[in-house]
């Protein structure tokens, strides 16, 4: 997949993307380069990660999933409230943002398709950032 650049199809997450969520979560966990990334069940047994995917879609949740020939990345925002904040919270009206994208997949315009499209969706919901 590296090499020649290539253009990511963008879609909506949806149930069916519970799996492969879990999947980036891990990735987006274990972002640094030379870092290992963590087995799924691994950082899903970490309730401060895995409350970013647990029961997805929850109310308020949207998400993308970016392809290239396959799934290759996904982001999605999920809200928190005050007393089950993320590592970025703000507070209740403002999602925070998910993202991770396959080691081959990456700096090929995937993660930038993926933030433009939760963007745009964010403004549309018009969540306040």
């Amino acid at each position: 997949m590296s090499g020649t650049p290539s253009t990511a199809g963008v879609r909506a997450a949806t149930p069916e993307d519970a799996a492969f969520l879990r999947e980036m979560l891990a990735i987006a966990a274990d972002w640094r380069p030379g870092s290992p990334t963590r087995p799924v069940p691994e950082v899903m047994r970490e309730p401060a990660l895995a409350h970013y995917v647990a029961g997805w879609p929850r109310r308020g949740d949207f998400g993308f999933v970016g392809e290239v020939e396959r799934p290759v990345g996904a982001a999605w925002c999920r809200l928190f409230t005050a007393d089950d904040p993320g590592y970025g919270f703000v507070d209740g009206a403002t999602p925070e943002v998910s993202i991770g994208v396959r080691a081959a997949a990456r700096g090929r315009g995937v993660g930038t398709s993926l933030l433009t499209a939760l963007v745009r969706e964010a403004r549309r919901r018009g969540h306040p950032g």
